[in-house]
């Protein structure tokens, strides 16, 4: 079964205490201090597990809705978000038609609304189960509970034919009574309060949406459900209309199971009086209240002190912004005040900040002393805009292990420098009880050409400095793979760079590197990540003034030499000396590529260098490319336009923190045509093995290290040599781990390592993948084979004569929720796609951490810490590799295919793309 819990919501019938961004289901009104919509989520994870628990919601409202999940520490339910309120009809039918996709007709929904009280959980959980027997028999069922006053505020249900020990037909849906009417329904057991709990059988409830309201089943069919690309355009012309109106009342397939839940809608003030326990005057009271000679009253203070003589049957509430008086009779026309509230545009209908976590996150901000009167002001910009509040401070820019990456702006969910600050302090704690008073603790900081990195630097080594921790500072913009080599070679126990990679211009970034000059990995990003989780934002945070830092001594910055060094080291892996000009055009993309690699190129000798200066200066904007990452062709149009009238033979495109780099290549025909970074590996490898193998230099012992979903080709390569491949996972951090590994034991001899994703190392003084020392090893490789009459094209065509046509591709699936992509990767778990001309033979559980022979059904175990992936591999040695992203709904599906000849690998790689499209349903 799954629960559909509906958890929309105006916010009008309990004002002032619940507001339009802050609905009823989302107030505490228990002794327990959960939510209705907690109390609800707790009541059906006895019944159902938490991913099948479908949450649909108003999209203003989903990142409270998930702050209260993430409370309950439910992480697996699926939210779907409308983007607009178009009653319980077109809701609870986007849930159906979503449960039909994913588990048929025969699954069973329950429908919930998330602002109802149950006081007996218990009966609830039975209640459930008998409902699931009765919709299993008879389709549709709803719960009718058993009046116990004469209630106006109700809909009624009116029983019909009994069906079996609880069921009954449903004669009559009966609109709200008036009193004298409702005294008479509550002598009548076949009169129940309609509940607006329900329990459908798929199917039978989809076919009574075509049959009573088919203009939305259409609408509904035509929703593409794995991305929701289509849902605001169709959403905006649904019907409004409610499921009891439009299915229900029409239908004569509905059943009731009359029930006793000590149940309440909630519905208004005096609703909430009634089942509240009293005091000797018949009042409730919460809060700072002084009552004299009051009875029967409901008075609620969230702040001040409230005062009452010689009053009865009252409502009042009083908020941090708003106070309502009503008598208790009166209180179902507070919504009425609402209304007028909206027509004069006051802001008192959609915030009260007292209770909600985003708005007093967003207070706490605005109020700090600690912030500065620029951020202040882009707080005070969106204080009536509701979305970008939710947007800044509905989640916390998380540091995960990859360091933190996001949209710069002010908030929690944005980079800026008090979440920087914060980060730094975690790092400052982690170090300071990692290597104690035993140890001085150093920390190189590096930064790019991006917005704000130069003062996102200095507040890092700030907040280091007033730690006692010495922050050796890079002066200027520098590329990331320069911090990884300061560290080792100034003593480092970690270093920071700030940097987004490749990602849009409005983005920054923060990484941590560990004392091996590689990113941190798993135990120690774990022990960064808590500390970090524990620094309070303002509170927490320690920072001194920059002259102070400097005075200390603890504020110093890294000298020149080391840059002179580092290139004296990159030259050193030079492994030829080619005499044929080799005529190279280069752009940095406005980055830190800039920096070595023109003076690196152009002191070779046989380098005619050519830069493209419209893209040499660092600018934050990236102003001539749409994204500045060397993987995107586009980021070479200019490049190319000059490599076109200088008839160069090689381009070269760095991203702007210089770690990875991409090429374009002249072929014999004169044009331009790119490489991926299986291609250059491959290469490269060819080359350093080659030129190691000709001078006798090649280790017993050497390894070439790849990633798990980087393609095969450069192991054959490798393998020609007598060279043994290692694979790790995806990831640089792994790598670097892992040259860590043979320098700590002396196992094995580091030779080279690469990733599909142009990230490229040759040599061990850098443990990150390094752009200055690739495009310095491709320009040489370049020179090298243009001298004996090749281009690297025709030198990649020789590899695949000799080896086997190796071809790649990446899909990338995006879905609308972690729910979906969770079972798409069950689906791979359970069953191969069924591939033309192919046999698996293979595959890889990086879960589970075995490998199964599916010849023999054997297993072996996976040295290689445990990671959602799956990877199969077929008797060719073709294989595809499926793993979901860390950040977002999607699954990264990774081909490569091995032919005799370029058609047949093309053949074999349109062959398993077709069969896993199939299989994801994309």
């Amino acid at each position: 079964m799954y629960a559909v819990i509906l958890a929309g919501g105006s916010g009008t019938r309990l004002w002032p205490l619940s507001r339009e961004n802050n609905p009823k289901q989302n107030l505490k009104l228990l002794d327990d201090e959960k939510s209705l919509f907690q109390e609800t989520v707790q009541r059906v994870l006895k019944i159902v597990p938490e991913e099948r628990i479908i949450v649909v919601v108003h999209r203003d409202q989903k990142a409270g809705i998930e702050n209260q999940l993430e409370g309950l520490g439910v992480k697996n339910a699926v939210l779907m978000h409308e983007p607009a309120a178009r009653n319980t009809a077109p809701a609870v039918g986007l849930a159906a038609w979503y449960i039909e996709k994913v588990d048929g007709q025969d699954a069973l929904m329950a429908v919930l609304p998330a602002d109802h009280l149950v006081t007996s959980k218990e009966e609830f959980a039975g209640l459930l189960n008998r409902a699931r027997l009765s919709a299993e028999r008879y389709g549709m069922v709803t719960f009718g509970i058993r009046p116990t006053y004469p209630e106006t505020g109700y809909g009624y249900i009116n029983c019909g034919e009994s069906l079996d020990q609880w069921t009954y037909r449903v004669q009559q849906f009966v609109e709200k009574p008036d009193f004298d009417q409702a005294c008479l329904y509550i002598k009548d057991p076949r009169f129940l309060w309609n509940s607006g709990m329900f329990v459908f059988k798929v199917g039978d409830l989809t076919a009574q949406y075509r049959r009573f309201l088919p203009d939305l089943s259409d609408s509904l069919d035509s929703l593409d459900y794995r991305e929701y690309s289509n849902l605001e355009e169709i959403y905006m012309s649904i019907e409004n209309v409610s499921i009891d109106y439009g299915i229900l009342e029409r239908s004569d397939r509905v059943t009731v199971i009359p029930t006793d839940l000590g149940w309440s809608d909630v519905g208004n003030w005096e609703s909430l009086y009634k089942i509240f326990p009293k005091d000797i005057h018949g009042n409730h009271i919460r809060g700072k209240v002084i009552s004299l000679d009051t009875h029967s009253s409901l008075i609620y203070s969230q702040t001040r002190l409230i005062s009452t003589i010689g009053v009865e049957n009252l409502i009042i509430i009083d908020t941090e912004d708003a106070l309502l008086i009503c008598s208790r009779e009166k209180s179902q026309e507070v919504k009425k005040i609402v209304e007028k509230i909206k027509k004069n545009t006051l802001l008192e209908n959609q915030v009260n900040s007292a209770g909600d976590p985003i708005s007093e996150a967003y207070k706490e901000w605005l109020n700090s002393r600690a912030i500065d009167p620029d951020t202040r002001q882009e707080l005070l910009d969106i204080k009536d805009d509701r979305d970008a509040i939710i947007d800044r401070f509905g989640a916390e820019l998380s540091f995960g292990t990859g360091g933190m990456r996001g949209i710069i702006g002010a908030g929690s969910n944005r980079i800026n420098r008090y979440v920087v600050r914060r980060a730094t302090q975690g790092l400052a704690d982690y170090l300071r009880d990692r290597f104690g008073g035993t140890t001085k603790i150093k920390v190189a900081i590096a930064y790019d050409t991006r917005r704000c990195s130069c003062e996102f630097a200095e507040e890092t080594a700030l907040v280091l400095s007033a730690n006692g921790i010495e922050a050796l500072v890079f002066e200027g913009i520098h590329p990331t793979p320069l911090l990884s080599f300061a560290i080792r070679e100034l003593g480092c126990s970690a270093g920071v760079v700030v940097t987004a990679s490749h990602n849009p211009p409005n983005y920054n970034g923060y990484k941590v590197y560990g004392p091996d000059g590689a990113q941190l990995v798993s135990p120690m990003s774990d022990e960064l990540t808590k500390a970090i989780s524990q620094v309070d934002m303002f509170d927490g945070v320690r920072t001194i003034p920059r002259e102070e830092a400097v005075d200390k001594g603890l504020l110093k910055y890294i000298s020149s030499d080391l840059d002179v060094l580092y290139k004296e080291k990159v030259r050193s892996l030079s492994l030829t000396k080619p005499e044929s000009i080799l005529k190279v055009v280069f752009t940095p993309l406005h980055g830190t590529g800039s920096c070595f690699i023109p003076n690196l190129l152009g002191e070779t000798g046989y380098i005619d260098l050519y830069t493209v200066e419209e893209q040499m200066s660092p600018d934050p904007a990236f102003p001539t490319v749409r994204v500045p990452n060397p993987e995107d062709p586009e980021t070479f149009t200019i490049g190319l336009e000059m490599a076109g009238r200088l008839n160069a033979d090689l381009v070269l495109a760095t991203d702007p923190d210089c770690d990875r780099v991409g090429c374009a290549a002249r072929d014999k025909n004169g044009g331009y045509r790119f490489l991926n970074g299986n291609q250059i590996g491959a290469l490269l490898l060819e080359y350093i093995l080659g030129r190691l193998s000709e001078k006798g230099a090649l280790p017993v012992d050497g390894v070439v290290i790849k990633t798990i979903v980087t393609g095969e080709m450069g192991k054959a390569v490798a393998a020609s040599y007598g060279i043994r491949t290692m694979e790790t996972l995806t990831g640089f951090k792994y790598i670097g781990e892992k040259i860590k590994e043979f320098e700590e034991t002396g196992s094995s001899h580091f030779l080279f390592g690469y990733e599909e994703s142009y990230g490229f190392l040759d040599g061990t003084f850098v443990r990150d993948k390094d752009a200055n020392i690739a495009a310095f090893l491709i320009a040489e490789m370049a020179a090298y084979y243009k001298e004996r009459g090749q281009n690297l094209h025709e030198v990649l065509e020789d590899l695949y004569k000799r080896h086997g046509y190796y071809k790649e591709d990446l899909l990338s699936i995006n879905l609308a929720n972690k729910a979906l992509e969770a079972k798409l990767m069950d689906a791979f778990d359970k069953e191969l796609p069924d591939v033309d001309y192919m046999t698996a033979v293979e595959k890889r559980d990086y879960s589970r951490k075995i490998c199964y022979d599916l010849n023999n059904g054997s297993e072996v175990c996976l040295d290689l810490p445990s990671s959602r992936v799956l990877y199969y591999k077929f008797s060719d040695n073709s294989w595809f590799c499926v793993r979901p992203s860390g950040t977002e709904p999607k699954i990264k599906i990774y081909l490569s295919v091995v032919g005799k000849s370029d058609e047949e690998a093309d053949k074999k790689l349109g062959s398993l793309k077709k069969a896993i499209l199939s299989k994801a349903g994309a």
